[in-house]
């Protein structure tokens, strides 16, 4: 009698571990499906994973990215168009005050404008480029580093929440710090072209002006007291 109530009581143990046991896997299963599916809600507010809403915030990123793109170069064009307004009125104002315009200095400065004016806006559009790639490294950090947060026990809401958050701090600094300051000014010294065309002339015959004035008191004709 006495061993079989206490066969009983070893069941009923046994059955609140088998009990508990369940509990604990469905507390985790629930828990896991949570932690995934807030992950594809983070993949998704980055356009990834697939879907309708994924393909929507994906376009919303990609427009975010051209404006960043579209903003810093138009910054940089302005630049370079102010650049080579001024080496355009250095290189008139040069040539003319020395007699050059017109001639060979004046072909070879406007053309080394035109280069200089090309290899610019080749430059400007590799740093909007840069500037956006740069925006692009941010934002999938910001999204690994919520994903690894969720994965330690951040809920989704907060997750999203500062996921939205910080892709507008992203978006507004690649805005607020264009790349304009890293612009070479590239034509810095196209003015100076009749500079050097009037030193390698005077390096040449550095005696001509010298030979001129000797001539001309040499045919002095007035009378010396």
């Amino acid at each position: 009698m006495c061993g079989g109530g206490g066969g009983g009581g070893g069941n009923a143990v046994q059955d609140e571990q088998m009990r508990q046991m369940r509990a604990d896997e469905a507390r985790r299963a629930a828990e896991e499906l949570r932690r995934q599916e807030a992950v594809a809600h983070i993949n998704r507010l980055y356009g990834m994973g697939g879907g309708a809403v994924a393909e929507h915030n994906l376009a919303e990123r990609n427009a975010a990215y051209g404006q960043v793109r579209q903003n810093n170069l138009n910054l940089m064009m302005d630049d370079i168009g102010r650049n080579r307004d001024d080496a355009q009125r250095a290189v008139r104002f040069g040539l003319a005050r020395s007699g050059l315009a017109g001639g060979s200095v004046d072909i070879d400065a406007n053309r080394q404008i035109t280069d200089a004016n090309q290899r610019s806006i080749i430059q400007a559009n590799q740093l909007a480029d840069s500037q956006v790639a740069k925006m692009r490294s941010e934002d999938e950090n910001t999204r690994a580093d919520l994903i690894s947060r969720i994965n330690a026990g951040m809920d989704a809401d907060s997750a999203a929440a500062a996921a939205a958050q910080r892709m507008a701090i992203n978006r507004q600094q690649a805005l607020s710090e264009p790349s304009s300051k890293l612009l070479n000014n590239l034509f810095a010294g196209i003015g100076n072209a009749w500079n050097q065309y009037q030193f390698a002339n005077g390096a040449a015959n550095p005696y001509g002006n010298m030979q001129k004035s000797v001539g001309g008191l040499g045919s002095y004709g007035g009378r010396i007291s």
